[in-house]
């Protein structure tokens, strides 16, 4: 019991020691002072621009043409009482106009006559030009054989054409009206023209009217806008067509 005792107070008595000992708790210290903030990196140097490319050319178109060609009138002869015969080609074949030129081309056909025009400097005398025409029926003028004079009376018209059946697929089909009398299937008959046969009528339009075609690929509505497609010498010019 004395050993418990004595046990107790030195407890107690290392407690009160103790206790004594530890002072009051301190207040919270101030926070740090923050660090210093890094340096940012360097920035890259920016690496050059790329160089542009060139411009592309605009698609050239593709352009196909035939020859001038005269009608060989060897087909059918049809006479019309005396008044005018009805010449046609027997060989219809037109190799420019492919099935992708009907379907994707621009087929132009231009006829070549003999317009009949005031000589330059006369109010009578009359000469015979060439034109270039987009249409499909024309006139073409001719001197009548055996005249001296270049009145307007001097010349006679024949008149070549083709209707919208007459182009097609490796086809195309012109017809030329020869006529005999003045004003083409009525008036007076032209004495020099009456009892010429079928094979001297057609030698006198052997080299005149003449056609030609041109079937145009590839080109804009754009660039074709821009050209006046009836007019021969822009056509020629803009798609570099020889004679």
């Amino acid at each position: 019991m004395k050993i418990n005792l004595f046990y107790s107070v030195v407890c107690l008595a290392v407690g009160i020691v103790f206790y004594a000992c530890k002072g009051p708790q301190g207040d919270i210290g101030p926070a740090g002072s923050a660090g210093a903030k890094g340096d940012v990196g360097a920035v890259g140097i920016k690496g050059d621009g790329g160089v542009a490319g060139a411009k592309g050319d605009p698609g050239a178109a593709k352009v196909v043409y035939t020859a001038w060609k005269s009608m060989v009138l060897d087909g059918r002869v049809i006479p019309f009482e005396g008044d005018y015969l009805f010449f046609s080609n027997a060989n219809k074949t037109e190799p420019a106009f492919t099935k992708e030129a009907i379907d994707q081309g621009v087929l132009l056909t231009y006829l070549k006559v003999n317009s009949r025009v005031l000589a330059q400097n006369s109010t009578t005398d009359y000469v015979l030009q060439e034109a270039i025409t987009t249409n499909a029926n024309v006139l073409s003028y001719y001197k009548i054989p055996g005249r001296t004079q270049n009145r307007l009376e001097d010349y006679q018209a024949t008149q070549v054409f083709y209707d919208n059946t007459a182009r097609r697929e490796n086809f195309f089909d012109p017809g030329l009206y020869f006529f005999r009398r003045v004003n083409f299937s009525t008036g007076a008959f032209v004495p020099e023209l009456q009892n010429l046969t079928n094979d001297q009528c057609k030698a006198l339009v052997k080299d005149m009217p003449q056609y030609r075609h041109v079937v145009i690929y590839g080109s804009t509505k754009g660039r074709l806008a821009a050209i006046d497609l009836n007019n021969y010498a822009a056509v020629k010019a803009a798609f570099n067509i020889a004679d």
